[in-house]
C-alpha cells in the first residue's frame, strides 16, 4: 500500500499539489514509513506484524477499548521472510524519493533502510507466513521473486545504480508472464511498468491444430465396433468412448468442425443410450444392466447378511441409478446444451420405453386396511409407502413386520382393483395379475426373524381405478395395518418440484430407494426417445451411491449408510487421521486419489461450461454437492503444502471383500505423497480439480471457492518442484491405476489455474471484475498500473479512457458512490470497528457490529470492496466482503485518480 501511493505522489506530483493534497499525501505516506523505520530494529531483523488475527477478527469494538494481548512477530535470519521484508524496502525506496527535496535528511533514512532490507530479503530468502504462524489464512505467500525485482526496481529508480538494475531483470526471470492481479500479493505488472517490459503472448492456433489433429484421428482412424461405437479399450470401453466425445464438443464449442463432432457425439452418447436395442445406464432406457458390478448396490437390505452375494443370479436388490460402467454426466451435459428445450422443457412426442415417473414431494397416505385383525404375533402388521406415481403406474415399499421367527414365506396381497402387472425386486411374484397377489421369498432371504421388518420394493401397472392394498396376510395369518397405504383411490396430481437452492431430499419416509424423475420435466432431443434431463439425474444418483463417510441428511439413495467413519491411519506412521469422505472408485471400497481427482475435474468441467443445461434440468444443486463430496475430501487429505494423501485402502484387501462398505473390517492405510516420495500426476490432477472447483463454486460460495483455488496453487507447486511417478510411491496401485508420466497432468493443472485466475469478466454497467473479494480495490490497482502505461507511450488514448471509465464507476457513474462521504449515495456502513462505535464513554461491542445504522463516524475517504458480478451492492456493515475497507484498497484507486487528476487541466 506504502508503495502505491508514493508512487501515485511520485508520478502524479503536481496532481496532488495543485489539489493542495500534497502535505496530506506526504503525511499519510510517512505515517507508514515511521512505523517501517521504527519495525526495523537492525539489518537482519523485521518486525513483520502486530497483533494475532484470529483475536483481532473475536473482536468488534474500538481499538481504544481493545484488551487482548497484541504479540509482534518478526523476520530473522534464521526465520526469513523475503515477500514482506523486500516489500518494506520497495516502500522504503519509493518514500525515499518522495520526500528527497522537501526531507532530504529523511529520505536518506529511508534510503539507508531500503538497501539494507532488500540485502536481507535476497540473501536470506523463504515466504513470511512460514515464519508468522496463522498469517496464511489472510495475507498468504505467493512466492517472493516479484517483490525481490520489485524492491530492486524502486533502489535503481531511488540510486541510478545499475547494479539494482540487474539484480531486477534476474529476479524478473523468474516471475510468470502472465499475472493476473497487481495486489500486495503479486508485484509483477508493477515491475512490468517500471522496465517497460510487455508479456508475450499465447498462440493459440498451435493448440487448436493439437485438438483438431485428436478429435479427427478419433473419428476418422479408430476402430468402431459393428454396430458403431468407437473402440479405444476394452476395460471400460464407454468410459473411453464418452471422454472422447466430451472433449471433441468442446472442440466443436470453440468453432472446430461443429457439425461433425456434435453428430459423431451424438451418434456415441445415443449408442450408450440404446439406439442398438439396449441401454448401458443402470435404470434407464430398454433393457438396462441389471447386475452391476458393485458390492452395496448388490447387497440385500440390512440387517441381512451381505457377504459373497457377488455370485447370486439375481439383479442387484438396489437399483444404482444412472451408472454407466464409467460416468457420462459431463458429455450428456453438452448435448443437453445443443437441445432447445428451453428452461421448462417439453415431454417427448413419443413415449419412452419405459415410463419415468413423477417425484411426489410428500406421498398422500389414504386410510388404513379396514381388515380386522384377526391374527399374527405380538406387533405383526403391514404398510406401503408409494414414492412415485405416473400415469398408470405407481411404485413404492411394502413393509412387514415379521411376526414370528421363519425360514420361508409367502404373503398374500388383495387388492382394490385389477392390476395389469405387479412386480416385485426381492421376492417372487404369481400371479402378476388380477386382484390377489402372492409373493414369495427369494433364495437368500426366506429366514426371518420375529419383530425384524422385511422391505420389498414393488411397481404396480394398471388400467382401471388406481388399486390399492386392503388386506394382507403372511403365511397365512392376517396382518393389521401399522401404517396409511399411500395409493390414493384417485390419482393425485404430481406437479414436478421446483429446483431448491440446495439440494433436498426426495425420498419418502420409509422408503429405501430415491426418486427416479428428474426435478425438471424433460428434455427428449428431436428424432430420438431419451430424456437427457432423465440420464443426468440418475448419473448424479450414482455418484451419491458411490459416496463414503458420514452421508447427509440430503442422501437420496438411502439403501446407502455411513461407512468408512474411521479412515484412515498413516500407512507409515500409524496415526490416525481424518480422511473420511469421498468417493469409491467403483463397484468396492478403495479410495483412489487419481482417478477421484480426475472425475472431479471432469464433473466440474461440464458443470461449468454446461451450467444451463443443468440448471433447466433442475439438477445443478445435485451437481454442485457432487463435487463439493470429493472436494471437501480433497481439503482434508491435503494435509500441509508438500503434503498429500492420495489413497485410502490396500488394494488387494479391498478386492477380497465383497459386502457392504458399511461391513467392512479390514485395515484401511492412507498413503501419502510428500517431498521425498513424490506423485506428480495424482497431485497435479488433485490442483487441477479444486482449481475447475474453485471456477464453479466462484459465484454461490466464494469463501469455499477461494479456499480450493488457495490448496489448488499449493498442490501445483508441489507436483511441480517434486517431481516423480506416483505409483512409484503408493505401493501396489499399478495394478489397479498406473502412472504414465505426469506432464500432461502438470499441464493439465497449469490450464486450470489459468482459468481460474485469468478470465477476465466486467459487470453488467461495466467495472472490470478480477475478484470478488475487494473488486474495486483489483479494478483500481489495474487502472493505476495501466494508466502508469500509457504515460510510457503505451496506448495512451486507450488505457486513459479505460481509467477514466473505471474510476468514475466508482465514484458514481452508475448511480451510486463507492467512496465513503463522497458524491451521490455513498456507502454509510463500512465494515470498519472504530467508525461504528458510538463516541466515547458509550459502550461498543458486538452490538455496534449488527446495528442497522449508519456508522456514527464518517470514514472519509475510504473505498468500499465493491459490488459482486451483476453490479449488486448492499451497504450493510456486515457483509464483509463488499463493505470491508482497507489501506491497500485505497493506494491504487487514490494513485489512480491522482494520475487523472494529472491529465485534467484545472490549474494551480
Amino acid at each position: 500500500m506504502t508503495t502505491v501511493l508514493a508512487w501515485g505522489a511520485i508520478d502524479y506530483g503536481a496532481a496532488y499539489i495543485q489539489a493542495g493534497e500534497m502535505p496530506y499525501m506526504k503525511e499519510a505516506v510517512k505515517w507508514a514509513t515511521d512505523y517501517f523505520l521504527k519495525a526495523h530494529v537492525s539489518p537482519t531483523v523485521l518486525y513483520g506484524q502486530v497483533g494475532n488475527g484470529q483475536l483481532d477478527h473475536a473482536f468488534w469494538g474500538r481499538p481504544e477499548d481493545m484488551t487482548m494481548d497484541r504479540p509482534a512477530y518478526k523476520i530473522t535470519e534464521a526465520n526469513p521472510g523475503s515477500d514482506l521484508v523486500a516489500e518494506t524496502s520497495a516502500a522504503l525506496a519509493a518514500a525515499s524519493i518522495l520526500f528527497k527535496d522537501s526531507n532530504p535528511a529523511y529520505s536518506a533514512e529511508c534510503l539507508q533502510h531500503s538497501r539494507e532490507l532488500y540485502d536481507f530479503a535476497n540473501n536470506f530468502r523463504g515466504d513470511y507466513d512460514a515464519t508468522i504462524p496463522g498469517v496464511s489464512e489472510f495475507y498468504a505467500s505467493y512466492g517472493y521473486y516479484d517483490e525481490l525485482a520489485w524492491a530492486a526496481a524502486w533502489l535503481y529508480r531511488a540510486t541510478g545504480e545499475t547494479s539494482y538494475l540487474t539484480a531486477a531483470k534476474t529476479h524478473f526471470q523468474q516471475l510468470s508472464t502472465t499475472p493476473w492481479e497487481f495486489s500486495w500479493a503479486d508485484k509483477t505488472p508493477g515491475v512490468q511498468v517500471l522496465l517497460a517490459q510487455l508479456a508475450d503472448e499465447v498462440d493459440k492456433a498451435t493448440y487448436v491444430n493439437h485438438l483438431t489433429n485428436f478429435c479427427n484421428d478419433i473419428i476418422d482412424n479408430r476402430q468402431r465396433t459393428p454396430k458403431g461405437l468407437v473402440y479405444l479399450s476394452q476395460w471400460g470401453s464407454l468410459r473411453y468412448a464418452a471422454n472422447a466425445v466430451f472433449i471433441c464438443l468442446r472442440a466443436a464449442d470453440l468453432g472446430i468442425n461443429p457439425e461433425k463432432y456434435r453428430e459423431f457425439g451424438k451418434q456415441q452418447i445415443h449408442y450408450m443410450l440404446g439406439d442398438t436395442g439396449r441401454s448401458y445406464v443402470v435404470g434407464f432406457g430398454v433393457n438396462p444392466p441389471q447386475r452391476p458390478h458393485h458390492a452395496s448396490s448388490s447387497c440385500k437390505p440390512a440387517p441381512a447378511t451381505c457377504d459373497w452375494d457377488f455370485h447370486s443370479p439375481d439383479p442387484n436388490p438396489h437399483v444404482l441409478y444412472g451408472a454407466l460402467v464409467e460416468a457420462l454426466t459431463p458429455t450428456t451435459a453438452a448435448l443437453r446444451s445443443l437441445t432447445d428445450c428451453g428452461g421448462v422443457t417439453a415431454a417427448p412426442t413419443t413415449a419412452a420405453p419405459t415410463p419415468a415417473p413423477t417425484s411426489v414431494p410428500t406421498p398422500a397416505p389414504t386410510s388404513a386396511p379396514t381388515t380386522p385383525n384377526t391374527g399374527g404375533g405380538s406387533g405383526s402388521c403391514f404398510r406401503f409407502a408409494k414414492a412415485n406415481s405416473w400415469s398408470g403406474n405407481y411404485d413404492g415399499t411394502l413393509y412387514v413386520t415379521i411376526p414370528t421367527d421363519v425360514g420361508s414365506w409367502s404373503i398374500d396381497l388383495q387388492l382394490s382393483s385389477s392390476v395389469n402387472n405387479f412386480q416385485a425386486w426381492t421376492a417372487n411374484v404369481a400371479p402378476t395379475s388380477g386382484t390377489s397377489i402372492t409373493l414369495t421369498n427369494k433364495n437368500y432371504n426366506g429366514v426371518q426373524t420375529a419383530g425384524a421388518t422385511l422391505e420389498l420394493g414393488i411397481l404396480v401397472t394398471f388400467s382401471g381405478p388406481t388399486p390399492a392394498i386392503t388386506a394382507a396376510t403372511f403365511n397365512g395369518e392376517m396382518l393389521t395395518g401399522c401404517g396409511a397405504t399411500s395409493a390414493p383411490s384417485t390419482p393425485a396430481p404430481t406437479p414436478a418440484p421446483t429446483p431448491a437452492s440446495t439440494p433436498e431430499s426426495t425420498v419418502n419416509p420409509g422408503t429405501e430407494e430415491p426418486s427416479t424423475q428428474a426435478p425438471g420435466s424433460g428434455c427428449v432431443a428431436p428424432g430420438t426417445s431419451y430424456d437427457y434431463d432423465e440420464v443426468l439425474h440418475k448419473s448424479l444418483l450414482f455418484y451419491e451411491a458411490q459416496r463414503s463417510g458420514d452421508l447427509p441428511a440430503s442422501q437420496r439413495v438411502t439403501w446407502r449408510k455411513d461407512s468408512a467413519l474411521g479412515d484412515a491411519k498413516d500407512s507409515v506412521t500409524n496415526v490416525q487421521l481424518d480422511l473420511t469422505g469421498g468417493y469409491y472408485d467403483a463397484g468396492d471400497y478403495g479410495k483412489f486419489g487419481y482417478p477421484m481427482s480426475s472425475m472431479t475435474t471432469v464433473l466440474a468441467w461440464g458443470a461449468i461450461d454446461y451450467g444451463a443445461a443443468y440448471i433447466q434440468a433442475g439438477e445443478m444443486p445435485y451437481m454442485k454437492e457432487a463435487v463439493k463430496w470429493a472436494t471437501d475430501y480433497f481439503l482434508k487429505a491435503h494435509v500441509s503444502p508438500t503434503v498429500l494423501y492420495g489413497q485410502v485402502g490396500n488394494g488387494q484387501l479391498d478386492h477380497a471383500f465383497w459386502g457392504r462398505p458399511e461391513d467392512m473390517t479390514m485395515d484401511r492405510p492412507a498413503y501419502k505423497i510428500t517431498e521425498a516420495n513424490p506423485g506428480s500426476d495424482l497431485v497435479a490432477e488433485t490442483s487441477a480439480a479444486l482449481a475447475a472447483a474453485s471456477i464453479l463454486f466462484k459465484d454461490s460460495n466464494p469463501a469455499y471457492s477461494a479456499e480450493c483455488l488457495q490448496h489448488s496453487r499449493e498442490l501445483y507447486d508441489f507436483a511441480n518442484n517434486f517431481r516423480g511417478d506416483y505409483d512409484a510411491t503408493i505401493p501396489g496401485v499399478s495394478e489397479f491405476y498406473a502412472s504414465y508420466g505426469y506432464y500432461d497432468e502438470l499441464a493439465w493443472a497449469a490450464a486450470w489455474l489459468y482459468r481460474a485466475t485469468d478470465n477476465r469478466q466486467r459487470t453488467p454497467k461495466g467495472l472490470v471484475y478480477l475478484s470478488q473479494w475487494g473488486s474495486l480495490r483489483y479494478a483500481a490497482n489495474a487502472v493505476f498500473i495501466c494508466l502508469r502505461a500509457a504515460d510510457l507511450g503505451i496506448n495512451p488514448e486507450k488505457y486513459r479512457e479505460f481509467g477514466k471509465q473505471q474510476i468514475h464507476y466508482m465514484l458514481g457513474d452508475t448511480g451510486r458512490s463507492y467512496v465513503v462521504g463522497f458524491g451521490v449515495n455513498p456507502p454509510q456502513r463500512p465494515h470498519h470497528a472504530s467508525s461504528s462505535c458510538k463516541p466515547a464513554p458509550a459502550t461498543c461491542d458486538w452490538s455496534d457490529f449488527h446495528s442497522p445504522d449508519p456508522n456514527p463516524h464518517v470514514l472519509y475517504g475510504a473505498l468500499v470492496g465493491g459490488p459482486d458480478a451483476n453490479d449488486w451492492y448492499e451497504d450493510k456493515r456486515e457483509d464483509y466482503v463488499k463493505n470491508e475497507v482497507a489501506t491497500d484498497y485505497n493506494a491504487g484507486f487514490q494513485s489512480a485518480v491522482a494520475a487523472l487528476r494529472s491529465l485534467t487541466d484545472c490549474g494551480a
